[in-house]
């Protein structure tokens, strides 16, 4: 659905453990005991946790329930506290305080123990049988209490009913005695009477409790026992059961609970309340934050801002990370807090179960279209919203050869055309969804989504219809690898990408530019299009992208003139010489097809200098998908039924046709549907097949005989399905069969063979697992071997690495699992492998070109930059330190620093622990000269991986002022250095052996160059070899030779090349220059005529001998064919007055005639013989037709 952010992942929990804010079940106060202390951010409602177990107290014959619930952590503004859905202050029988955090419970004692053991105990009389019910310990090991009350009463009342059939008082006497004891248990002194009561009553009401408080003689632990007394009643009937139903210890009061709101809420059960409303207690209120305003902090205020949440949880030290402020993006969030501000996105939910910090602060961020990203060491959040500006230029010259590839998302049948989210409701504070669907969406199978944090249904459309739009515009995954520019981008920048394979712009290298004029020189032709703008743009020396620019067509392919640029823009532009630094590279094409605007996903570095890139393309309709767009009204509130969004379907109903295997499958009309689905399995339900679907409640098939399942479902009117039932059924007649092919098709494409065929239906291929291939050099059945077996459903097969021509016959059935189970064959077919040149060539020319060998080779020579520390060598300087590999210059003689070099440390030349000569150097006013041999050896580790590494640079240079070289006009005194408009003359050669981890490279690079003013020669030879464990090893030669002139680069050169990777071995020779020729000289005699010659794109033979030829299009003035295979046709170069050759004969078996005057033509093919006027009528007919 969205390759720049992570799809909302709903609240998660382990089973002991689910979200009370957003579980579907019904909400109320409980006691998560060792659960996570909610946290609280923005507005929302919360039925709050038990901070401690609740307890009741009887006063006066009224049961009182004491509650201490524990709202969030950290301070809120409270805006309503409800039970159910009633405001609390509407019960005058409910007594509540706030408690801020750090604040003292002072409602009721809050820390109190409530016996297990103690509930609904008879206490017998010694008549009954009774005796002392207990010892129970009242509070548990390792606490004290002085205080302890049981709750007497009498559960059916306590009257009498006399002889004469009159109600009386009754009598009932109880004791309870408390005894101390130790954590384990044991008795620490006597038993001691703490309560003796006698009560004589007359009541009948049930249920009469009282608490009674009881003070022990000391603080301590208490196990307390209690019992019953005969007692003398009268004549009569005496109800007066005793029982004992609770008992409790009050413990020293915990004072504060820490950085937590607590409310404190004391209820007296009447007829208004009971224990399950009393459970009920919620409330609304929004949280208490610090606000960044650019310079410091605010005291905490009401916030709804996803900005401030996320650096709650970043600094807050109880809950949070705790990191200071330079931990964090502030400058950032401020500006995403205005922008959020301003669309009205906010963050309104509740943390209640344990998550990870970056889960917690995705989760934050992504109701603002925000994802988490944490570059060293500080955390930054990015948007994804409209990017005016590419942070990078990414075209084949800083692309590395052979590393880009694009998967394109084709969208499937089955995957999600629109999205629903779910969100809380602001006003009901229960779950709603709300549908997200773009205009040409059939909203036929939603993307069900839960966006916690949403509690605007603005904001959760909003949200989804961009998710909609991400889905429908950005389905081009491009990855690639770079150099070092690599590391520019940040995740989710926009880069500027150009390459000829998927025809995204055109570019290049600048090779020059005046700015008086405009003009710009292209190392590249540039192709205009008639009726369009064009505009170029440029790279930064930063990296990033300058434009576009609007430009015309200069003086030839290879000129832009800059058009309508202001002086601000155009002192905007920077172009490099192309030697000091690394070429401008450029983009062009017409509007908006100057190149693909991508959005960076991934960047992984691979330790050599080089980052693999992994995009998205980039697409501004995301952003406005959400603009003059109606969000959907919520369903109605209503108690009438309501015909649902995704109706339900009854049991499936089947009946089968006895006489045949057509069944009829039906289900009972549901209100809301248009539409009803049916499909059937034949493995279980594993895997299902579509039977059909349409606005009828019944569908007559065809299906096998054999046990089935089927399912039906209903459509609802928005599109929405609803869900399956299914039924078991048994259909006679014949087994499944497996069916034939057809369709077979053999495709000519380059090198390979393209076989397609068109599957039975599903029914015809139960029991069936993949389609066997066969092949022959002839018809011949039994000449034919195995060639593949291809899984099912897939419908092709390429038959690869063929030769051009290639005639083969090929025959194909589908295979069940069963052994000897096989659908009827069909063929065989005659394929053939492409001959048509232009094509193969094409072909060639693209594979060719994308190897590292022809990139190589069409590169241009670098200039020595590794030379320009020893050209431009510092004198070294007393009392100065140096770091390591620093290059400066004492006397004629160049030292390179092996180690850092303190303020005190030595001179150069004294010490070779911290210097070593690496060359001399000879500088003057009129010139430089020197040579240079450093060897560098060094064996590093980075995490587990070693690599140990060996170079050596050889060189000579010399260098004039260009003062003293006479014929340069204009030329100033100077310094030397600037290698572009000194004459220099240079040799210069870099030798490396490198192993890392698994992988070994050797190479070398040998360069000559002169130049003087403009001009410039090279010439260069590299030599690599490399082998790694993965299977991958290497071995190439290049040579080039490279002038400059004009502002123009010309190169000629040779690659010799073989890799072997994965089993495939790829040698190649390649050459690149306007002339390739081939001549024997051995003779030691003049050669009077090259044999072979390319050249300006066409081939020249003098003589030629060929076993096997396939020519698409031949002019042969004097020749004799013995064997000829034509794919196109072949002609004469003689035409008629029209302009069609004379004579021409075509691939089909037609053979053309027509006179020099071009009033009449004869066709001769196998079906006879035909003769046209000039106006085309056929005057004569001999043969078939």
């Amino acid at each position: 659905m969205n390759a720049v952010l992570p799809l909302p992942k709903p609240p998660t929990g382990s089973v002991d453990q689910q979200s009370q804010a957003y579980g579907i079940g019904a909400k109320g106060n409980t006691a998560r005991l060792l659960q996570s202390i909610p946290v609280m951010y923005g507005r929302f409602n919360r039925t709050p946790d038990y901070a401690a177990q609740p307890y009741t107290e009887f006063f006066n014959n009224e049961q009182i329930l004491y509650s201490l619930l524990a709202v969030t952590q950290g301070a809120i503004a409270i805006e309503q506290i409800r039970i159910g859905d009633t405001p609390i202050e509407n019960f005058g029988e409910v007594q509540y305080e706030v408690v801020p955090p750090g604040g003292i419970v002072t409602l009721f004692p809050d820390n109190v123990v409530t016996s297990d053991a103690v509930q609904g105990l008879e206490l017998k009389r010694q008549s009954e049988g009774g005796d002392w019910v207990g010892p129970f310990a009242a509070n548990p090991p390792g606490s004290a209490t002085k205080q302890i009350a049981v709750d007497i009463g009498f559960s059916q009342g306590i009257y009498r009913i006399n002889s004469d059939g009159k109600e009386k008082t009754a009598i009932a006497r109880f004791s309870v005695d408390a005894q101390p004891i130790n954590d384990a248990g044991a008795a620490l002194g006597p038993w001691q009477s703490v309560l003796d009561m006698s009560i004589e009553r007359d009541d009948k009401k049930p249920g009469q409790f009282t608490s009674y408080q009881l003070t022990m003689p000391s603080e301590g632990r208490w196990q307390i026992r209690a019992r019953g007394y005969d007692t003398y009643q009268g004549n009569g009937t005496t109800v007066n059961t005793i029982t004992w139903a609770g008992m409790r210890s009050y413990l020293p009061s915990k004072r504060t609970y820490g950085d937590i709101t607590l409310l404190a809420v004391r209820i007296k059960a009447t007829n208004n309340l009971n224990s399950s409303t009393a459970k009920a207690i919620n409330v609304t209120a929004t949280r208490l934050l610090p606000v960044w305003n650019g310079a410091s902090w605010s005291a905490p205020q009401p916030t709804r801002s996803p900005a401030w949440a996320i650096a709650d949880i970043l600094r807050n030290t109880t809950y949070g990370r705790g990191w200071a402020d330079n931990r964090i993006n502030l400058a950032g969030l401020l500006t995403l807090a205005q922008t959020w501000a301003t669309r009205g996105d906010t963050f309104d939910g509740v943390f209640d179960t344990k998550v990870s910090l970056w889960d917690a602060l995705t989760t934050v961020a992504r109701v603002g279209r925000a994802v988490p990203m944490y570059y060293a060491g500080v955390v930054d959040i990015v948007r994804d919203e409209p990017k005016p500006l590419a942070t990078l230029m990414l075209t084949p010259d800083n692309i590395v050869a052979g590393s880009l590839t694009i998967d394109y998302a084709y969208r499937m049948p089955d995957a999600p055309d629109h999205v629903v989210v779910t969100y809380i409701d602001s006003t009901t504070w229960q779950s709603q969804t709300v549908t997200c669907a773009l205009a040409t969406s059939p909203k036929l199978n939603p993307k069900n989504i839960t966006l916690q944090g949403a509690v605007s249904r603005d904001q959760a459309f909003r949200e989804g219809i961009y998710m909609a739009a991400c889905d429908r515009d950005q389905r081009k995954i491009i990855s690639l690898t770079t150099e070092m520019e690599g590391y520019i981008p940040r995740y989710g920048d926009l880069v500027s990408l150009s390459h000829d394979v998927p025809a995204w712009g055109e570019s290049g290298r600048v090779e020059g530019y005046d700015p008086d004029t405009g003009v710009i020189t292209t190392s590249e032709p540039t192709q205009w299009f008639v009726g369009q703008q064009h505009y170029v743009r440029l790279r930064n020396r930063n990296g990033s992208v300058n434009g576009p620019f609007r430009v015309i067509k200069g003086n030839g392919d290879y000129s832009l003139v800059l058009q309508g640029l202001t002086q601000a823009q155009m002192d905007s532009i920077y172009v490099s010489d192309g030697y000091s630094e690394e070429s401008t590279l450029y983009q062009f094409g017409p509007a908006n097809k100057e190149s693909q605007d991508c959005l960076v996903i991934k960047a992984v570095p691979d330790g050599t200098g080089k980052v693999a890139l992994t995009l998205v393309n980039y697409a501004y309709s995301v952003h406005v998908a959400e603009n003059d767009v109606t969000v959907p009204p919520p369903g109605s509130g209503s108690l009438l039924i309501d015909q649902p969004e995704a109706p339900a379907v009854g049991g499936v109903g089947v009946q089968p046709d006895p006489d045949s295997q057509t069944v009829w499958l039906y289900v009972n009309p549901v209100p809301g549907a248009v539409a009803y689905e049916f499909q059937i399995s034949y493995d279980g339900g594993v895997t299902w097949m579509v039977v059909g679907i349409g606005p009828s409640n019944s569908l007559r098939a065809t299906i096998p005989g054999g046990a089935w399942i089927v399912r039906a479902r209903a459509v609802g009117r928005g599109g929405i399905n609803g869900p399956w039932n299914q039924n078991p059924v048994t259909v006679p007649g014949a087994p499944p069969s497996i069916g034939a092919l057809t369709n077979l098709v053999a495709t000519p494409m380059v090198m390979s063979i393209l076989l397609t065929w068109q599957l039975p239906e599903r029914l015809k291929l139960i029991g069936a697992d993949a389609v066997e291939v066969w092949f022959g050099p002839t018809p011949n059945r039994g000449q034919a071997a195995p060639l593949a077996t291809v899984a099912l459903p897939a419908n092709s097969y390429t038959l690869s690495n063929l030769k051009a021509g290639v005639e083969l016959y090929f025959w194909a059935r589908v295979r069940g699992t069963d052994t000897g189970n096989y659908g009827p064959e069909i063929g065989p077919i005659h394929g053939e492998s492409s001959s048509d040149a232009a094509q193969i060539l094409d072909y060639l020319t693209g594979k060719i070109g994308s190897t590292q060998l022809a990139q190589e080779l069409l590169s241009k020579i670098n200039s020595i930059d590794d030379l320009q520390p020893y050209l431009n060598a510092p004198a070294w300087e007393q009392g100065k330190a140096y770091a390591v590999g620093t290059i400066v210059g004492d006397g004629d003689r160049l030292y390179r620093a092996v180690q850092a070099v303190p303020t005190t440390g030595p001179k150069p030349g004294t010490d070779p622990a911290y210097w070593r000569d690496v060359g001399a150097r000879v500088q003057t006013a009129w010139g430089l000269a020197g040579a240079v041999s450093d060897v560098n050896i060094r064996v590093d580790k980075m995490g587990d991986t070693v690599t140990a590494t060996a170079s050596k640079t050889d060189s000579v240079f010399a260098q004039l002022n260009p003062k003293e070289a006479g014929s340069l006009t204009g030329a100033t005194d100077g310094t030397a250095g600037n290698w572009t408009t000194m004459p220099t003359a240079g040799w210069h050669s870099w030798t490396v052996a490198q192993v890392q981890g698994d992988m070994a490279l050797g190479q070398r690079i040998d360069t000559l160059s002169a130049s003087v003013g403009g001009y410039a020669a090279q010439i260069q030879t590299i030599q690599q070899a490399q082998a790694s464990l993965d299977g991958r090893v290497s071995a190439s030669y290049t040579m080039k030779t490279e002038v400059a002139a004009n502002g123009l680069r010309y190169l000629a050169g040779i690659a010799i090349g073989v890799d072997y990777s994965g089993g495939t071995v790829t040698s190649q020779v390649l050459v690149n220059a306007g002339t390739f020729a081939v001549f024997d000289a051995s003779s030691g005699q003049a050669v009077a005529r090259f044999p072979f010659v390319v050249q300006g794109g066409q081939v020249f033979m003098d003589q030629a001998f060929i076993a096997n030829a396939s020519i698409t299009e031949a002019k042969i003035a004097n020749g004799a064919i013995t064997n000829a295979k034509i794919s196109g046709a072949i002609y004469s170069d003689a035409v008629d007055a029209t302009g069609q050759p004379l004579w021409k004969f075509d691939k089909s078996g037609m053979a053309v005639f027509r006179n020099q005057q071009g009033d009449g033509r004869s066709e001769l093919d196998g079906n006879g013989f035909r003769f046209y006027d000039a106006n085309g009528v056929r005057r004569v007919a001999m043969g078939r037709w």
